[in-house]
């Protein structure tokens, strides 16, 4: 690993991380561990209600052999355990007074180079500091969503062309037009209903499916549903 990112008394030597010292009258690098580790990723993780904090590290073994990329809760990063949890126990920290501390400082330091990341909890309109984004799983903006939401996503797999022409003859092919309509209106409104918010506007009504066991309520409900995504047998699939 480069020593640009580790600014004095730290630094790299041999492939471990050390800290600068005078030793008998002269300068000597002291290893703080046997391995080196930097901050890459400063992600933050919104649904937006709630925001929680994790850092991407990287890292190499003593004998210059990268360590696989990984991810933690930045509530974790002052005690240092991640490093033989999800790398191995072959990363060791030296002992010694204050090691634990300098070694901390020494990686912590590199979060200046780091990548800052929004990941979105949810799906639909966020308002960033460069506009509005429409997050969906599958486009530009990262997102993570629940297991059971797991089946919303941006279709990249059919052209613009077959989708308008299967979209257009939907309210004449599935179901009678006096449930089609109100119900493909509903789609379309519900990705405009942050902004029918935001002007007081929200609609003060919901639709549900009502009929008799095999009536395909479930059926019809899956495929609207795939406006958004790729679902079927239950909603969470």
């Amino acid at each position: 690993m480069e020593n640009k990112y580790f600014q004095p008394p730290f630094c790299v030597n041999g492939n471990k991380l050390c800290i600068t010292k005078f030793v008998g009258g002269q300068e000597k690098d002291v290893p703080l561990c046997n391995f080196t580790a930097r901050i890459v990723e400063d992600i933050t993780v919104t649904n937006g209600v709630e925001n929680e904090r994790f850092l991407g590290i990287i890292g190499e073994d003593e004998n210059g052999n990268p360590l696989r990329k990984i991810t933690i809760p930045i509530k974790s990063f002052s005690q240092l355990e991640w490093a033989q949890e999800q790398w191995n126990m072959n990363c060791v920290i030296n002992a010694g007074y204050g090691n634990r501390d300098n070694l901390r400082q020494a990686i912590q330091s590199t979060a200046k180079y780091a990548e800052a990341k929004t990941v979105y909890g949810t799906t639909g309109w966020w308002e960033t500091k460069s506009g509005w984004k429409f997050c969906m799983p599958g486009g530009k903006n990262e997102v993570k969503l629940p297991e059971k939401t797991k089946g919303f996503s941006f279709r990249t797999d059919g052209d613009k062309e077959t989708t308008l022409k299967a979209a257009s003859a939907l309210p004449y092919s599935v179901a009678p037009k006096n449930i089609m309509f109100p119900m493909i209106a509903y789609i379309v409104g519900s990705v405009l209903n942050t902004f029918m918010v935001k002007v007081g506007k929200e609609p003060k009504s919901v639709i549900m499916l009502y009929g008799k066991t095999g009536s395909m309520k479930t059926t019809l409900s899956l495929l609207l549903c795939s406006f958004f995504g790729r679902f079927k047998g239950k909603v969470s699939e």
